[in-house]
């Protein structure tokens, strides 16, 4: 704390927007007002100095609490901005942020909302960014950025998909500042016109979009063009899916996204380049022009949000460098950081603000630490290992959160590094020449020539590495607990090398084992073995079932997407250590299950699917006993009809029901005293045997 001083104030900050968004109200806010306040009464009604003295800590007390009282409250007022449409609001005027996105069912479109529609009176009221799904047609897919669209007002705020374990889209989107959802038909908008006045940022995606033009009209293999697209301008939707899993598995998949390493490169060029302005006013104006380069990076990009992070989180550390001030660095990167959450406080859980923060913070660490510990004679095998120790100096820090979003190890990473790190700098200072020359009308046919050998060598060395049996250990589920015991453990080794404490390193491992046998003892999740759930899905039904520990899937529509479904419950497979499933087919007994469509029955449960009008006008001299009914899209009739032929214990009712109908049935099973469970309101349908 008295190295980092500004941790003092970020913490308790960060502590308040946590508690706030998962708890949300105003008593946060409000209690910690209070509590500061009562604190720093007590701190100055001392009347002497003596007595102010030993109470000195009250003040500290009152600072904690304020600044707790300041991160729940920047979350509250953003709460406060997320409200539900009026229905008076009829219609929405919007402008599109970015061009039409063309899928297979739909056109997507970002749309920043300007103004609505109240009984013919326009009233300008931005909030914020909505996602607009248009029915497809040739109107909708020739939308480009800086369109104006009027459309009929349905939206909706964008919710999760309520599976266990799921990632958290919504968060993930509020991050973005994009709070709502639609789908709109083509009757229900029209456009209205073109903006021809262009924000800085769409200014900077002008640049952008000339320069992936110009690798584009190069004669590049296509997997090429795609990575130096990604690699130089951040354009990474032309890498298909084969290149981006081999990337993933080698370890380098943060090369295609320009983010913090980017920045970092681009500042380590700038600092060679620079190196003769490095005894000029003490090295102050080095580190104004490496400031100064950043930014035009930063613009060239598109000003990308993880660019223009990393490019704040630089600038306040080369401030520091600028002011001369000793132990500033840190605390710039953290008044970055504060000022930042306190614009945007969901950027705390938005995976490139956090990739970007502890990649900058593990590279102020741990860089020096580790040039100084090797320092080869060479000058060449010096620069190589400069940007060496960069590299992975940024991948200790950012590794176990990439591990806890994307659930994979790349056991290779350090290899392929020193592979292919060292030679981002050539690429990407050939590359920005060549761009620069190619822009004012120089066709430099050699740069193209060395950027052809050069991503050619990146990719053939990626696809070796990724094709090895070894490359990656997959499906890999990383508890929040042990997050924190890896940036703990890392940061007490730190502090002991730098300080050279043993007594700190030797106090590590006994701590270690502590942790080990707690973590035996009460393990962080009991797996589930034996269950069955009804995904929360609205394009289908589809039954998950577990039996010892095996795993089954079955689609009531066998149309049903297997990739979806795959995606939504993968996490939940991963967590429970169970393998992928095996997708059963009807009519087919497997262990305790037996599907004999519309009947199911597993480990002694007996389950009706109603997706038809199959059984009206059905008699029977007795009555079936049914554990669970699960009414499905399709299902025409009225429980009622079926209380002659089933009896009933409790109603599940599928997110693919439309809402209407999904009422009805409700009200039919308050009606009929049964037990009812719709999916759409309560999220996925879960009966786990053995949970603890």
């Amino acid at each position: 704390m008295q190295y980092v001083p500004f941790l003092r104030f970020l913490l308790p900050f960060i502590t308040g927007i946590c508690s706030q968004i998962y708890l949300e109200g105003y008593i946060i806010p409000l209690y910690s007002t209070c509590i500061g306040i009562c604190f720093l009464i007590i701190h100055y009604s001392s009347r002497n100095i003596e007595s102010k003295y030993r109470t000195k800590n009250n003040f500290g007390i009152f600072i904690f609490f304020s600044f707790l009282a300041l991160g729940s409250g920047t979350v509250s007022f953003r709460q406060m901005q997320e409200k539900e449409i009026p229905p008076s609001y009829t219609s929405v005027i919007a402008r599109i942020a970015q061009d039409a996105e063309i899928r297979d069912k739909s056109v997507r479109c970002l749309v920043e909302l300007k103004g609505w529609m109240q009984k013919d009176k326009l009233i300008v009221n931005k909030q914020g960014y909505a996602l607009l799904y248009l029915q497809k047609e040739e109107n909708a897919e020739s939308l480009v950025q800086r369109n104006y669209v009027i459309f009929k007002q349905n939206l909706q705020f964008i919710k999760n998909a309520r599976i266990p374990d799921s990632f958290d889209y919504a968060l993930h989107t509020r991050s973005k500042g994009i709070i709502y959802s639609q789908y709109v038909s083509t009757k229900d908008w029209e456009r209205l016109g073109y903006d021809p006045h262009k924000n800085f940022r769409e200014i900077a995606l002008i640049f952008r979009k000339r320069a992936a033009d110009i690798i584009q009209k190069t004669d590049l293999p296509e997997e090429r063009k795609a990575f130096l697209q990604a690699l130089l301008l951040g354009e990474i939707q032309n890498i298909n899916s084969t290149q981006r899993a081999s990337f993933s598995t080698a370890g380098i998949s943060h090369i295609l996204a320009v983010s913090g390493l980017h920045t970092g490169i681009i500042w380590w060029l700038l600092g060679m380049i620079l190196l003769p302005f490095k005894y000029i006013a003490g090295g102050r104006l080095r580190y104004f022009l490496i400031i100064t380069g950043l930014w035009f990076y930063a613009f060239f990009t598109g000003l990308s949000p993880s660019v223009t992070r990393a490019t704040i989180m630089a600038t306040m550390i080369l401030a520091g460098m600028i002011l001369g001030r000793k132990n500033i660095t840190l605390n710039s990167l953290l008044i970055a950081a504060f000022l930042m959450l306190l614009y945007q406080p969901y950027y705390l859980f938005d995976i490139g603000f956090q990739l970007s923060f502890t990649a900058v913070l593990s590279i102020t660490f741990l860089y020096h630490l580790l040039t100084r510990c090797i320092f080869p004679r060479h000058i060449l095998l010096r620069r190589i290992w400069s940007l060496t120790a960069l590299s992975l100096s940024a991948q200790i820090g950012t590794l176990p959160i990439a591990v806890y979003y994307f659930h994979e190890i790349p056991i290779l990473f350090l290899l392929s590094n020193l592979l292919i790190l060292p030679l981002l700098p050539f690429i990407m200072g050939t590359g920005l020449l060549y761009l620069f020359l190619s822009a004012i009308g120089f066709q430099a046919h050699w740069i193209l020539l060395i950027l052809n050998y050069l991503s050619n060598y990146v990719l053939q060395i990626t696809e070796f590495l990724s094709g090895l049996p070894f490359a990656s250990i997959k499906r890999i589920w990383l508890f929040p607990r042990y997050l924190f015991l890896y940036y703990i453990t890392v940061l007490i080794a730190i502090l002991a090398i730098v300080y050279r404490k043993k007594t700190l390193l030797l106090s590590l491992l006994p701590a270690l084992l502590l942790f080990l046998i707690i973590d035996l003892v009460f393990p962080p999740h009991q797996p589930v073995k034996n269950g069955w759930l009804v995904f929360d899905q609205n394009s289908g039904t589809t039954f998950n079932f577990i039996d010892k520990g095996k795993n089954y899937i079955f689609r009531v529509d066998t149309l049903n997407d297997m990739d979806k479904i795959y995606r939504m419950g993968n996490n939940f497979w991963m967590k429970n250590d169970l393998g992928l499933p095996d997708t059963i087919p009807q009519k087919v007994p497997t262990g305790n299950l037996y599907i004999n469509k519309p009947f199911l029955y597993f480990q002694g449960k007996y389950i009706l699917i109603l997706d038809s009008s199959r059984w009206r006008n059905t008699t029977a001299r007795h009555r079936l006993k049914v554990d669970y009914a699960v009414i499905c899209k399709g299902f025409s009739g009225k429980l009622t009809d079926l209380t002659n032929l089933f009896v009933f214990d409790s109603i599940i009712i599928s997110a693919d029901v439309n809402h209407f109908k999904k009422e009805a049935l409700i009200k039919e099973c308050r009606r009929l005293h049964l037990n009812c469970f719709p999916i759409k309101d309560k999220g996925t349908w879960k009966d786990y045997t053995d949970e603890n």
